[in-house]
């Protein structure tokens, strides 16, 4: 007879993937079958053989776990250190005081974009070509935009995933946000990103009038967006919150953010939803880099207060198709 039992033994909290190097990892507790060897039925197993097959079975069982683990990644700042090694800063983007500074204070210089980009150290295994299956992911972030206390204000805040083999383009201008080639922003067949757009400047080619958040996919013409009336907190430099999540069952990539207002010297937040269709397969690589990108081609400051970031491959057992509203708790930033 056979007997089936089922245990849990939990695995380490650091793996390393070949593909990627060190990526940090969730506790996890992988279920193990333990196929129990019964002396009273010889027809199954020989004794002397059933040590051997049953450490073979352990081994089997955890290596197919790790490979379908190692390539998640997650992770959760409250604030940034410049000595964090595990933050690639491009062009203008830097820490300081516990912040990733997009850009500079510092006066822009007419006709020259001002572009920082900031993004994690090793990429996401984003899908996977023999299998098809997509990962999940889920990111939390605040920033602040300022103007300072200028009316007119450019350009942009971008989240994007990007081919990790593929330079982004160096550019002049600040309509592309650091991500689409000058005087190529709505050609699709120039550019290679999918992003989530903070626009506060309209681009008359391509924008909709005034302050928006669109999705874009190889174009800074957005497939969706939503406005963003946004200007009081430009203006005065208020805290901005955000919650993005790609849903592999349903391709649905979904993003929520604040709206801050005054009214009768009453200050309150909004929350609006947005929503796009899209299955990453057929616009991105299997793996890419994910971060931020910030153009500006006037003095507009930006900060990246805190982050978190999830991703998981999915399963035929817990597929998630409804995923939930994010947690509406509020915590301590900047």
């Amino acid at each position: 007879m056979i007997q089936i039992t089922l245990c849990n033994i939990p695995s380490p909290t650091s793996l390393q993937s070949s593909n990627t190097g060190c990526s940090q990892l969730q506790d996890k507790k992988f279920q193990l079958i333990m196929v129990v060897y019964n002396s009273k039925h010889n027809h199954f197993l020989p004794p002397q053989l059933f040590i051997p097959f049953y450490i073979f079975m352990i081994i089997s069982f955890f290596f197919s776990q790790l490979t379908k683990f190692s390539s998640a990644i997650s992770f959760n700042y409250t604030y940034f250190s410049a000595s964090n090694p595990n933050i690639s800063y491009e062009l203008s983007a830097y820490a300081e005081g516990q912040v990733i500074k997009l850009t500079t204070d510092k006066q822009a210089v007419v006709g020259q974009a001002t572009v920082g980009r900031a993004t994690y150290f090793i990429p996401m295994h984003l899908w996977d070509k023999a299998s098809g299956n997509l990962t999940d992911f889920t990111t939390h972030f605040t920033f602040i935009i300022k103007s300072l206390n200028e009316q007119r204000y450019t350009d942009g805040l971008a989240f994007f995933l990007a081919p990790c083999d593929k330079q982004l383009p160096t550019v002049i201008k600040g309509g592309g946000l650091g991500l689409a080639f000058d005087d190529q922003e709505t050609t699709p067949d120039a550019n290679d990103f999918v992003a989530v757009e903070f626009d506060i400047y309209s681009n008359k080619a391509w924008d909709q009038l005034g302050e928006h958040v669109g999705i874009d996919i190889n174009s800074m013409k957005s497939v969706v967006t939503l406005s963003w009336p946004n200007r009081l907190a430009i203006m005065e430099g208020q805290i901005n919150e955000a919650w993005i999540c790609y849903n592999p069952g349903s391709h649905n990539l979904s993003v929520i953010f604040t709206v801050y207002h005054r009214k009768n010297n009453k200050q309150y937040i909004e929350k609006r939803f947005l929503s796009q269709i899209i299955d990453l397969r057929n616009s991105l690589t299997e793996w890419v880099t994910f971060g931020f990108s910030v153009a500006t081609e006037h003095t507009t400051t930006y900060t990246l207060g805190s982050r978190e970031f999830s991703s998981s491959w999915e399963t035929d057992d817990d597929m998630i198709t409804n995923p939930e509203a994010p947690n509406q708790r509020k915590e301590k930033i900047f």
